[in-house]
């Protein structure tokens, strides 16, 4: 019986021991797979870690690249305005090249016409623009024929410099007939009155007078004259409460 129980108990020993074997085993495992769990955990954490530091230099790295594509689109920006500017004052002097071939071209055509041709050519281009335009015309204190000589403090037009403001003559440069125009305006409560005169070969003649009686306070009148070379022109007046407001000539035809 003892023996047997004995027996039981050696059995039950190595049993115990082979369970104890096993439980360490178990054991083991379970550390070892606590350490993989851990091993997996660091490196899921140093991935989360790289992937964070990867994102914020990507994102770096945009921004610089957009930042260089920024200034690069400004340089190209300040490098085309100066091509346009270019290209434009080049169109302007091809432009203003192109006007003095036109012009040189017909400069070449009247050259060649007759020489009849060639002064009907000159009158053309002369008759439209020769004459003048004068205006705020007053007393100068010069008496012609018990009249003072109008003269000018404003001249619009005066082509040739034909007209004098500061004597209020015109010297015909051609001779032609000429168109003249006055217009006075009244400044006081007494009419005044003004005329046009020519002179020739050193003989006066009036045109024509205007006043403002029983008309308004401003009038103006129209004459025609032919004059020669050297023929003069002038506006006069005796009055006091005036303005010359305008006095013109203008070459008609010759």
């Amino acid at each position: 019986m003892l023996e047997k129980m004995s027996i039981d108990l050696i059995d039950y020993k190595n049993n115990l021991d082979n369970m104890n074997k096993e439980i360490q085993v178990q054991i083991d495992k379970k550390e070892n797979l606590s350490q993989e769990i851990r091993s997996h955990s660091d490196l899921i954490s140093t991935i989360q870690d790289d992937g964070k530091k990867n994102i914020i230099h990507t994102t770096k790295l945009c921004e610089n690249i957009l930042s260089k594509q920024t200034v690069i689109c400004k340089l190209l920006q300040q490098r085309l305005m100066p091509i346009d500017k270019l290209i434009q004052t080049f169109n302007r002097h091809f432009e203003i090249k192109e006007r003095k071939v036109k012009i040189e071209t017909q400069e070449k055509d009247v050259l060649t016409l007759s020489p009849d041709s060639q002064t009907f050519a000159n009158q053309q281009v002369i008759l439209p623009t020769l004459g003048f335009i004068a205006s705020q015309g007053g007393w100068n204190g010069m008496l012609h024929f018990e009249n003072e000589v109008i003269t000018f403090k404003s001249v619009e037009c005066n082509v040739g410099d034909h007209f004098n403001p500061n004597t209020g003559v015109f010297t015909a440069p051609v001779g032609g007939l000429y168109k003249a125009s006055l217009t006075i305006k009244q400044t006081g409560d007494r009419a005044v009155i003004a005329g046009v005169y020519h002179i020739s070969d050193d003989v006066g003649s009036w045109l024509g007078m205007i006043d403002t009686i029983d008309k308004s306070v401003k009038v103006s009148e129209t004459f025609q004259v032919y004059m020669k070379a050297g023929d003069k022109l002038l506006s006069t007046t005796s009055c006091e409460d005036f303005e010359c407001t305008q006095f013109s000539c203008l070459l008609l035809n010759t």
